[in-house]
């Protein structure tokens, strides 16, 4: 349906049925940029969602009827900035950890070149989530960081591994 290459050595090649990306990188650093870009392309609003969600600050980004969402965060991951950035800098300790913080950088910087590319005044109005501005922000989100990441990584992990899923029981009934 479509090709793009939003960085040299980057391809992002949407199938015609579903416009599913597909995306190559010369390198494995470019691979993880075009997977950043095309996260952003695709899923912007929702990922800053969950970024704001992870961290307990749903509300003040989306409204107030997200405080239980909030509540709920600081009683199962209550992290701060400094316990984010410690996750983040012990990922080094971890076999394959730079590598792993290689990727994740790599895969962060595609999702703001995406951010930075769509506040372009000319680009603003076809690449921007209408959603932002519909909250009052119509200049979209603020850059992403590793720790936001994490953020989301945290999010998920408490929902799946404290009150969400029921993979153990599954498990051992399989």
């Amino acid at each position: 349906a479509s090709s793009e290459s939003p960085e040299p050595g980057v391809t992002i090649i949407r199938d015609k049925q579903y416009g599913v990306p597909h995306i190559y990188g010369d390198t494995r650093a470019e691979l993880e940029f075009g997977i950043g870009w095309a996260t952003a392309e695709d899923r912007l609003f929702f990922i800053d969602v969950l970024r704001h969600a992870g961290q307990g600050d749903l509300a003040q980004f989306a409204g107030g009827a997200n405080v239980s969402m909030d509540q709920s965060v600081w009683a199962s991951e209550p992290y701060n900035q400094q316990d984010l950035e410690n996750q983040v800098n012990g990922i080094t300790q971890l076999p394959d950890g730079a590598q792993i913080l290689q990727d994740a950088t790599n895969y962060v910087d595609g999702i703001n070149a995406y951010i930075n590319d769509a506040k372009q005044p000319t680009n603003t109005l076809t690449m921007m989530p209408a959603e932002y501005a519909a909250i009052g922000q119509p200049l979209g989100p603020q850059p992403f960081t590793l720790e936001d990441i994490v953020s989301i990584a945290t999010l998920v992990g408490g929902i799946f591994g404290n009150g969400g899923g029921t993979q153990l029981s599954n498990a051992v009934l399989y």
